[in-house]
């Protein structure tokens, strides 16, 4: 997600367009302090499976910052022995296939290993096209 700059842009003069684009901030806000509360992680990308969001429960599993993830392909956080399957997969959701309640394990950042329980949706715009996908995890390894 794109970090929205507070100042209104050129041109924004008018009182109606300076409340509209209070209101968009406020709404980035929103969004964003809801990404950062959940426990779930949360990594969305684009139509290029690169990576456009990366939550701070992503952060933690993955042992890399946001900043870092923010551009990299999905893929490229994982092992290279299942990068082309998770492409391939990633492809399938932007095809308009979702894949629900996937359980996989990943290396976590401290060296452990996870389960997490994955619900991968595709992301698109009001006509239907593909905008990127969303993948939305829980660690169930407690569980398993």
């Amino acid at each position: 997600m794109t970090e929205i700059s507070a100042d209104p842009p050129a041109g924004a003069t008018e009182q109606a367009d300076g409340e509209l684009w209070t209101e968009l901030v406020d709404s980035e806000a929103r969004l964003r302090a809801m990404l950062n509360a959940t426990g779930a992680l949360i990594i969305a990308t684009d139509d290029q499976i690169r990576i456009t969001e990366f939550n701070p429960a992503a952060e933690r599993l993955f042992g890399r910052s946001r900043a870092d993830a923010l551009g990299r392909r999905y893929s490229e956080l994982l092992p290279a022995g299942v990068r082309r399957k998770v492409d391939r997969d990633f492809e399938r959701v932007l095809g308009g296939k979702s894949i629900r309640l996937f359980e996989n394990a990943i290396a976590a950042a401290e060296g452990q290993t996870r389960i997490i329980l994955w619900d991968v949706r595709r992301l698109a715009d009001a006509d239907g096209t593909a905008l990127g996908v969303v993948a939305v995890g829980h660690d169930i390894t407690e569980r398993a």
